[in-house]
């Protein structure tokens, strides 16, 4: 959980703000796949909002992993489908690198979800620290799984923000819908980012 009232709020105005825009894609499109990546993008707002605050932790955990790891492989398995050329590119609006990206930030669910549980800590403390009682430790492998994630996050972010820069430049953002597409999806997963590091960090 973020520390702070200002960060608190200045992360859930961000996440409901993508959220919101998820919202709304999803009303507007009439591709199936787009409209259950925009339900996934709601659950992972929903769900990054609420381990933002105190009450988050009272929300069970494995019913979410469950949901989050589906996701994950949902997303993996569009971006393997859309490099070899298995579903008509008329199916998909979205490149496989953003669904590479779409597949990390949802395993990075699981891992923040498992790292705030109580089977993330180590005996002598727990992750309720988060909330500012006494911080525990997370094991070693559960830390350094989570440092992976931020680097894969990280330079994820990176690539889709460069490419979505560079084809400003270029004049080939012909499709609003597409350029929010990826300002949500980087906006998020800098909030994950911001996230992770605050429970590798505490």
């Amino acid at each position: 959980m973020v520390e702070g009232l200002a960060a608190q709020w200045g992360i859930t105005i961000a996440l409901a703000a993508a959220g919101s825009y998820a919202l709304f894609r999803l009303v507007l499109s009439r591709r199936g796949f787009t409209r259950i990546e925009m339900l996934l993008h709601m659950a992972m707002s929903s769900g990054m909002i609420a381990m933002t605050w105190p009450w988050g932790m009272s929300l069970a955990p494995w019913p979410q992993i469950l949901l989050f790891a589906l996701a994950a492989l949902w997303f993996a398995g569009l971006g393997v489908a859309e490099q070899a050329g298995w579903l008509r590119r008329e199916l998909l609006e979205h490149s496989a690198a953003l669904q590479y990206l779409h597949a990390v930030m949802m395993a990075t669910m699981c891992w923040m979800l498992i790292a705030m549980s109580d089977g993330g800590a180590m005996a002598e403390g727990s992750m309720s620290g988060m909330q500012g009682e006494v911080h525990g430790s997370l094991p070693l492998a559960v830390t350094w799984l989570g440092v992976g994630t931020i680097v894969a996050l990280v330079a994820g972010v990176a690539k889709i923000l460069a490419g979505l820069i560079g084809s400003i430049r270029r004049g080939r953002v012909r499709e609003p819908l597409l350029y929010g597409d990826h300002v949500s999806s980087i906006v998020m997963g800098l909030g994950m980012v911001v996230m992770s590091i605050a429970i590798v960090v505490p």
